[in-house]
């Protein structure tokens, strides 16, 4: 169809019944052009044939629809790209060229963002830490204490062996060799995933003269007397401290493991406490606790907060946290408790101790009351080392009745220790 295309005209045309498409060529400017479709939508256009003949190819370009444009304009631009062919200029090869230059640099800038060490890290940790690594939330938060400040908006392949140690080298400087150390091994295993996905070639985190701190394995074990001093120091402090104390203490689990716990792993009539897969160090299966009846007694006087799936809380929707200020709230009372026993003016402070302490303690005091250490190390969730190897993979048995009598006979220990007349600084297992 052939038409004069102007405002009023294409207004009020529409496509013929049954058919899918209308298309009305200008007469006014041969090559201009308008498409209407079924769906009432209207778009201008201009073509032009490359050479002479029907044979040649035609080159199309669509300028955009009517209400965008008006006819005059429409037909200007139209003009512009016809006037084009005339002067011997290929105008849809260089309008195919400035997009395709366009999505080139956009590609290029979209894989430069996907090398940034941060959009690395955030692949990093959903697809190797979140709900995989027993530590996850302590990984990612170092990761992104230490690490993102220095790198962000860095292209992982510009970071350097270099790079990395002045971050180590600021915390070594600042007395935090122990973190320097182990965030070496963090950063390093993040470079690793990085190669795995062929974003690096070496890992600069690995290698010799990273830190200067070596690792020193802990052997702290608090004697009977620091134990009761810590049970009863804690006390003093109420819930939700006192009580997570001492169930760490009595159960020799790890901190999270009892701090984080929710009343729903519990089965009080059973006397069983099982630790979900996932809640564990390795989350290779479910660990049963057995609930002896010091832990039991204090289990029973623990406040059941209402809306609150948690053993200890303070906010009733999250876990307890602030376990460094509470132990220093205990070390405190320990200074001033043996200051006032030896009537001295200055504290005597209680040897660096740490929570997890107590899960040696522990097992080195139920070495000491004769059990075996095989036993010992599946209390605390531990592969047993003569079980390792070969050994741990066919040697599947839990030790399950000598686990609850190695808790039983711990549990009578400090049981006694608590009220033996002839300690100083006791206090009795108490609801």
């Amino acid at each position: 169809m052939r038409e004069k295309l102007t405002q009023s005209f294409v207004k009020t045309v529409t496509c013929p019944d049954g058919k899918a498409l209308l298309i009305v060529r200008d007469t006014q400017l041969p090559g201009f052009g308008l498409k209407v479709t079924k769906t009432g939508h209207k778009s201008f256009y201009a073509e032009r044939r490359v050479g002479k003949g029907r044979d040649t190819e035609k080159r199309y370009i669509s300028i955009g629809t009517y209400g965008t444009f008006t006819v005059e304009q429409a037909r200007g631009k139209a003009g512009e790209f016809l006037r084009a062919f005339v002067g011997g200029s290929d105008i849809m090869a260089e309008v195919r060229a400035t997009k395709e230059a366009k999505a080139a640099t956009k590609a290029a800038a979209k894989a430069s963002e996907d090398r940034f060490f941060e959009a690395v890290l955030e692949d990093y940790l959903a697809r190797k830490v979140r709900g995989i690594l027993a530590r996850d939330k302590q990984t990612e938060g170092q990761l992104r204490l230490h690490f993102l400040p220095s790198w962000s908006g860095r292209d992982v392949t510009t970071i350097s062996k270099r790079d990395v140690l002045d971050v180590l080298e600021r915390l070594e400087d600042k007395g935090k060799g122990g973190a320097a150390r182990k965030s070496r091994a963090l950063i390093s295993a993040f470079f690793s995933f990085a190669m795995s996905r062929d974003l690096i070639q070496t890992n600069p985190a690995s290698g010799r003269g990273l830190t200067s701190t070596k690792y020193v394995p802990r052997t702290r074990v608090l004697d009977n007397g620091e134990l009761v001093e810590v049970w009863k120091a804690a006390e003093k402090q109420g819930y939700p401290f006192a009580p997570l104390f001492q169930l760490l203490i009595l159960s020799g689990q790890r901190l999270r493991e009892v701090a984080e716990a929710p009343w729903s792993e519990f089965n009080l009539d059973a006397g069983v406490w099982t630790i979900p897969a996932q809640r564990t160090k390795m989350r290779k299966a479910p660990h049963d606790v057995h609930i002896t009846p010091q832990m039991k007694a204090i289990l029973d006087a623990l406040p059941r907060m209402k809306g609150s799936p948690f053993l200890f809380t303070t906010t009733l929707l999250t876990p307890v946290s602030g376990f460094t200020g509470a132990k220093r709230k205990v070390d405190k009372a320990i200074a001033e408790a043996r200051q006032e026993a030896a009537g001295e003016t200055e504290a005597a402070v209680i040897p660096q101790w740490t929570p997890h302490d107590f899960r040696r303690s522990l097992g080195s005091g139920m070495q000491a009351l004769g059990l075996a250490m095989h036993v010992v190390e599946r209390v605390i969730n531990h592969t047993p080392s003569v079980l390792r190897g070969v050994g741990a993979i066919y040697q599947r048995h839990e030790y399950l009745p000598e686990r609850k009598a190695a808790l039983e006979a711990w549990g009578r220990h400090v049981e006694n220790l608590l009220t033996d007349t002839t300690t100083s600084n006791v206090v009795p297992i108490r609801a």
